[in-house]
């Protein structure tokens, strides 16, 4: 993982290698950038918890190759929201555009998958996608709660 300096003391910039084990430190740096900027509890999980499902799909879904692939996030925190930024080389995928889960089947029987894209859909506030230069760049907006 690699931290970029900003001039900026509200955005972080974070690069990670397509790895699992990238995940965790990744979201423990985020955690820890975001408290210390006064975020609250509950923004905090929601947001962590969402940069974890989408890393953690682009991990595995995005690549058909065991090549390193460098995935960069960067928030952003404004007035009154928390702004991230994803952008990857992996294949093309809007997850606005993903299936709908069927809420009502209970858990057991729930197929595997779909649901984090749908928590996360659920949780933010605006989602941004674009492809533009071979790179998919998702970006993902929560309210901020002081």
């Amino acid at each position: 993982m690699k931290i970029k300096p900003n001039i900026h003391e509200n955005i972080l910039e974070v690069s990670i290698e397509n790895r699992p084990g990238e995940i965790g430190i990744c979201s423990k740096e985020i955690t820890k950038f975001l408290e210390l900027r006064k975020t609250d509890p509950d923004t905090i999980y929601r947001f962590v918890l969402s940069i974890e499902e989408i890393v953690s799909n682009i991990i595995k879904y995005a690549y058909s190759d065991c090549d390193k692939h460098e995935i960069e996030l960067v928030v952003e925190i404004m007035k009154d929201q928390v702004v991230i930024s994803f952008t990857d080389d992996g294949f093309p995928f809007d997850p606005r555009n993903a299936p709908q889960p069927d809420t009502n089947l209970e858990i057991e029987k729930q197929p595997i998958g779909g649901l984090g894209i749908f928590l996360v859909k659920n949780m933010m506030t605006d989602i941004l996608y674009k492809r533009l230069n071979g790179k998919n760049i998702l970006k993902l907006s929560f309210g901020r709660f002081l």
